[in-house]
């Protein structure tokens, strides 16, 4: 009889762990089952996380080639503005340029006027006999060659 109440407590004993190994095993699969589910979650988010990357990467790519574009472009527009800048000061200078000209043409216009005007009057002095060929040679520049050459 003694052994009965040890057998008892030996039986419920294994009933007992048997019971807890059971529910163990119960739980570690269900466990298990999140764990697996957690692992497919960080897969994906890793997936994620790769193409992340290399947008991100392309992007840095893409953002240096618009940086190079911007100083290259930058540069051209300086440049084109200082030969627009050289342009404009060749332009101005070339209006002056056209302004002493033009008022050369005038005065040479009026130095032909006066001319005329001297050739003319000298040229009635001497028909009249109030004036010398010699003055009216003058007149023509035909004295100052004479000069000159002798």
């Amino acid at each position: 009889m003694a052994t009965q109440g040890i057998e008892q407590v030996t039986e419920n004993a294994i009933r007992a762990v048997a019971r807890d190994c059971g529910s163990l095993s119960m739980e570690c699969s269900d466990v298990s089952g999140y764990v697996q589910g957690v692992a497919t979650r960080i897969g994906e988010h890793m997936k994620m996380l790769d193409q992340l990357e290399e947008v991100t990467t392309r992007l840095m790519g893409d953002q240096a080639r618009v940086s190079d574009s911007t100083d290259e472009a930058r540069l051209l527009s300086e440049q084109a503005k200082a030969k627009l800048d050289t342009a404009r000061s060749d332009f101005d200078k070339l209006k002056s340029n056209l302004k002493s000209l033009n008022t050369l043409a005038e005065l040479a216009d009026k130095n032909v006027d006066l001319k005329q005007h001297d050739v003319d009057r000298k040229t009635k002095l001497v028909s009249s006999q109030a004036g010398s060929q010699a003055d009216l040679d003058t007149a023509f520049g035909i004295g100052c060659h004479r000069e000159a050459a002798g």
